[in-house]
Formats: structure tokens, sequence, C-alpha cells
């Protein structure tokens, strides 16, 4: 309405409510705030995406060259030249983190640490799968790694399996 706004990913329905994780944010408009600038969303979305970015690896960029007008004025676009690529670099090592995965074929239950087939969306053998189903705690702390079966101490959960 003219006083707030609620912005979601949701999707007006259950599996969203219990299979997604979901983001919200609700805004209200003031004038005052507004005209002072303070806990404007805008500005505090500006500022954390810029945040994200500054902290972010570069893995490709290409920079645009173009020829000047006439007497300087105005420019027309030329072609551009890629400066840095390191994209293929960059899914070739995330594949092979992946195919590494792939080539194990048990697991070890998080919680339990019998051993059961790998499959890290899986980490749980049935009778533990029923308890955790209970809460469905994705970031419940749990006693094992998933791949190599050895006490994780706390740091493994549904939402992180492998240590």
């Amino acid at each position: 309405n003219e006083h707030s706004q609620i912005l979601t990913s949701m999707n007006l329905y259950d599996y969203s409510q219990d299979e997604n994780i979901e983001v919200g944010v609700k805004t209200e408009f003031s004038s005052l705030k507004n005209l002072l600038r303070e806990n404007n969303i805008d500005q505090q979305a500006w500022e954390y995406f810029n945040e994200v970015i500054d902290k972010s690896d570069l893995l490709f960029q290409r920079i645009p060259e173009y020829d000047n007008g006439l007497l300087g004025f105005g420019k027309k676009y030329k072609d551009s030249k890629t400066t840095l690529d390191k994209i293929s670099e960059h899914f070739t090592k995330a594949n092979s983190e992946t195919s590494s995965l792939a080539n194990v074929s048990f697991g070890y239950c998080i919680r339990t640490g019998e051993q059961i087939p790998f499959n890290p969306a899986k980490p749980y053998s049935d009778k533990a799968y029923k308890s955790w189903a209970q809460y469905k705690n994705q970031n419940y702390k749990e006693k094992y790694c998933h791949k190599t079966g050895k006490p994780s101490e706390g740091k493994t959960s549904m939402a992180n399996p492998i240590l």
C-alpha cells in the first residue's frame, strides 16, 4: 500500500514453504526519513551489493573501445577487448572438486556414523532421518562427516554434511 511494501522470493504454495529457503524484505515509507536519508532501504541495498562485489573475485572482464567523434565530441563504439578470462579455469576447478565426490560410493550417517550410500542430499540413515525430519532444522549440528565418517565436532549438518 502507500505506507509499506513486502518483496519476497516465496511462491504461494506449500512446497515453497516446506522445501525452499526463502527471503523477504519489508520496507516502510516515511517522508521524514526519506528526506533525512535515514533507514533508506535503497541505500542499504546499494552498500550491501557493492560490498559483495568488492569481496568477490573477478573472473571475466571486457572493456569497450571507442573511436573519437568529430572534434572530440561524442564517441562511436568500435570493439570490445577481453582483458581477463578465468571462467574456464574456475569451472574446471569446480568440476574437479565435484568429480572427486562422485567417485565415493558409500558415506556415513552424519548423526550415527553408520555406513550408508554416499549422497550429500541424503546424509542420514533411515532411522536418523526420521528423527531429523521431526524438526527439519537444516543447520542442526551433527556428529560425523558424511564423506569420511570422522567425528565432526558439530561442524556438519543437513545443510553442510561434508567437512
